[in-house]
């Protein structure tokens, strides 16, 4: 049916799945490109986990291996352990990831492991952190046959040892409000995309001033303007909307609006304020008080749109260019500091190649395009790593 194109494909390979040796050299090799030679990143029974999870894949081994990174970095951590591959499994690719769970929601077996299992091959779960992305496994396969992943990912906190210095924690910082009394599992439980639809609002500005109340602004009611608007004339706040589902929900690490769409077309708006560990349930804000739905029953009406507020740093005008200084060059340059160790802001400080490699290499960790432009999504993960007071999404029982 494709004739024209098969016509132009020069070449053709089909990649199987990779055995559990040639997992580790892929992950090995990954880590050698990206500047870790010496390896030692991950320990054996956190390759196993990624074989086993990721079953050989190498887009889903990348996934996994830079979700686990970028936790064994929030933790401040140098090796990868099985616990943390398991741990990013169960945010990467949700529950049916392949980690076991009980009935009850605790740690247990798999229906497809139980055989395994009962032999006595029990495994251990796992899963990853930040890709360098699946670009030349092919071209790896047919050379060197000796794979390799990198990363580095998602739980966007600072290691320990910053953590103290740089104010709030990640899970709660002071604009947050406090999850209802039994968290995500304490509040009523909605159980239809229909009456998810029906409990939210239907004027969308009415769900910005609730979420406008978690970052301590109170929106006026008859300005003329939208809440978008005031935010930025009063309030130092900027809007941001996007379209990356539960993942950029994950990784912009906030409450945030999600736009429900009914199959006859109507529209309502509520707020995602927390989600339990495993991803199964989250919880939202509606103008009848909280509610707990399941992931599944959410996404029944939801079509992956997020919107939320993020602080703009001193003099932002929108985007910054190479070479350009000012206060947010140096606003920017003293982050920095706080999450990587490097130097603070110098005098007359410009954003020059080394400010922007140093930029580069958070975006990289945070699993955004590294081009060294400080956008809207790497300022607010920036704000997020160094300890801006915002308010957080809560993650209960991860």
């Amino acid at each position: 049916e494709l004739e024209q194109l098969a016509q132009r494909v020069i070449a053709r390979f089909h990649l199987d799945a990779l055995s559990e040796a040639e997992t580790a050299h892929y992950i090995h090799h990954r880590l050698t490109v990206a500047g870790r030679p010496q390896g030692g990143v991950f320990d054996r029974a956190a390759l196993r986990a990624v074989h086993r999870l990721a079953r050989g894949v190498p887009r889903r081994i990348n996934l996994l291996c830079d979700r686990a990174l970028l936790g064994a970095y929030a933790k401040g951590r140098l090796k990868v352990d099985a616990r943390m591959v398991k741990q990013a499994a169960q945010e990467v690719f949700g529950p049916d990831s392949g980690v076991p769970r009980s009935p009850a929601g605790a740690p247990g077996r798999p229906l497809w492991w139980r055989r395994v299992w009962r032999s006595g091959r029990a495994g251990l779960a796992a899963a990853g952190l930040v890709s360098l992305g699946a670009l030349g496994v092919v071209a790896w396969w047919a050379t060197h046959r000796q794979p390799a992943a990198s990363a580095m990912s998602h739980t966007l906190a600072l290691p320990p040892d910053r953590a103290a210095a740089t104010g709030p924690s990640a899970s709660m910082a002071p604009g947050t409000a406090p999850v209802p009394v039994g968290g995500v599992a304490g509040a009523p439980v909605l159980n239809s995309a229909d009456a998810v639809l029906a409990a939210g609002w239907a004027d969308e500005d009415d769900a910005w001033r609730v979420l406008a109340a978690r970052w301590n602004w109170t929106a006026p009611a008859a300005s003329g303007a939208d809440v978008c608007t005031q935010a930025v004339r009063s309030a130092g706040l900027q809007c941001f909307r996007g379209a990356g589902g539960l993942a950029m929900v994950r990784q912009l690490g906030r409450p945030g609006l999600l736009r429900l769409v009914g199959a006859d077309g109507q529209v309502r708006h509520v707020l995602l304020t927390a989600l339990d560990g495993p991803g199964r349930h989250a919880l939202l804000d509606t103008p009848a008080g909280p509610r707990r739905v399941p992931v599944g029953v959410l996404t029944a009406a939801w079509r992956g749109e997020v919107a939320t507020f993020w602080r703009l740093p001193p003099g932002f005008s929108g985007r910054l260019a190479p070479g350009q200084r000012g206060a947010t060059v140096t606003w920017l340059a003293d982050r920095l500091a706080l999450v990587d160790g490097g130097a603070p802001a110098q005098p007359d400080q410009r954003l020059d190649r080394a400010l922007q490699a140093r930029l580069e290499a958070f975006q990289q960790v945070q699993g955004l395009k590294a081009d060294g432009v400080p956008g809207a999504a790497t300022l607010m993960l920036l704000n997020r790593a160094s300890g801006v007071d915002e308010p957080r999404l809560v993650i209960q029982g991860g």
